[in-house]
Parts: C-alpha cells; sequence; structure tokens
C-alpha cells in the first residue's frame, strides 16, 4: 500500500492522509460537505486494505475545527469500523486535538469516547 494524501484541505473538506507504513491516519480541518459519502468512500477502500496487513500500531489523528451532523455520522461509523475490524488485531489509539478555547469541540470529543471503545487521548493546541 502506498501512502496518500486523499484529500487537500477546502472550505467545506479536511485534509486526510492515509499512511499505511507507520499506521497513521490523520484529519484536518472542517466537514462541512453535504457529499460525505464520496468523502468516506476512498478511507473505507483503504482501510478494507489496511486492515489486512496494517501496521504494528496505528495513530488516528482528529485535528477538526468543525463537523456538521452528516460529518459526525460518518466519522463514528469510520471509527467504528476501526474499533471492530482492527482495534482487536492492532495496537490503536486515537489523538484528538482541540484549540484550548474551543471547550466545545473537547466535549464533542469526550461524547465519540463514549460511542468509539478505543483509547483516547486529548490534546490541547495553543
Amino acid at each position: 500500500m502506498k501512502n496518500i494524501i486523499l484529500k487537500e484541505e477546502t472550505l467545506t473538506t479536511p485534509e486526510i492522509k492515509l499512511d499505511s507504513a507507520n499506521g497513521v491516519i490523520s484529519f484536518k480541518g472542517k466537514i462541512v460537505t453535504v457529499d460525505c459519502e464520496s468523502l468516506f468512500k476512498p478511507l473505507y477502500d483503504w482501510l478494507n486494505l489496511y486492515i489486512s496487513n496494517p501496521a504494528s500500531k496505528t495513530d488516528i489523528q482528529i485535528h477538526l475545527d468543525y463537523f456538521n451532523t452528516l460529518g459526525t455520522k460518518y466519522l463514528t461509523s469510520f471509527l467504528k469500523k476501526i474499533e471492530l475490524q482492527l482495534y482487536p488485531i492492532n495496537e490503536t489509539k486515537v489523538y484528538w486535538f482541540y484549540d484550548i478555547d474551543d471547550e466545545d469541540m473537547l466535549e464533542i470529543a469526550e461524547d465519540f469516547q463514549t460511542v468509539i471503545k478505543l483509547p483516547f487521548e486529548f490534546i490541547e493546541m495553543n
């Protein structure tokens, strides 16, 4: 598998990087698009291949400033797939970055932690 930048950051979509060699999945920016299916389909395709031959550990880095309800649904589904299919065979952890002044994003991250049974680490950014 090759490492790819799946998507460059735009006003409505995040930058998404998939690094199979180092086991890193990262999201940075905003998810406000109404076409989340097109955004996430290549992620699922990549993840299906990655699960068959993962790195020894997988780090999921999330630094989202905002995401809409549909983005929440798709991100939850993506993380749930990782929880159910990758986590049992792989050391996996979610690193959730949030701006120090954005208490709402921290609360959202904590809500994700109650639904997704993966280890989470919350990291304050200045």
